[in-house]
């Protein structure tokens, strides 16, 4: 072979690849399931069955107070517990010696909502997993409130009916 034809198929490969590239495959352009991340804040109510739903709360430290409460229709139907980023990891691997760190206790001032406060000078990542404590569907809303501008967000995902 000589340097032309090297040329030649040289760009015929190229020219190959950037199509690939530019064309999307049938496969690629069908929708995937539709699912929902439970919505945040006070009176977005969630539904919530056997399968306890994971929130994260990127605390930003600096002595700001941050605060989550949660509320459940029935009232008493759920409970919260609340874990450090790393005890969190820990568990991912079958160790569950460090627990968690806080649960949500009843606030007669927050209209008998569970509630878990924070007050530190660090940054941490926090983990709240919300479990229904019957054998029957309930809902709830979550809340971060306080001081700090920290940012409580969904992990867990709910099916689309």
């Amino acid at each position: 072979m000589n340097r032309h034809s090297l040329r030649k198929i040289g760009l015929v490969l190229a020219v190959i690849v950037v199509a690939a590239w530019t064309v999307t495959p049938a496969f690629a352009s069908t929708p995937a399931p539709a699912a929902v991340y439970p919505a945040i804040g006070v009176g977005k109510w969630v539904p919530i069955a056997e399968k306890p739903l994971e929130f994260v709360l990127d605390y930003s430290g600096n002595d700001e107070g941050a605060e989550i409460q949660v509320a459940s229709n029935p009232a008493g139907a759920l409970k919260f517990n609340v874990y450090t980023d790393q005890a969190w990891k820990w568990m991912g691997f079958g160790d569950f010696s460090a627990g968690a760190i806080g649960k949500g206790t009843v606030n007669s001032h927050a209209g008998d909502n569970l509630t878990w406060k924070n007050r530190t000078p660090f940054a941490d990542r926090f983990h709240v997993q919300v479990f229904n404590t019957t054998s029957n569907p309930a809902s709830f809303w979550i809340a971060q409130t306080g001081s700090g501008d920290s940012l409580l967000y969904a992990v867990s995902t709910i099916p689309a009916p």
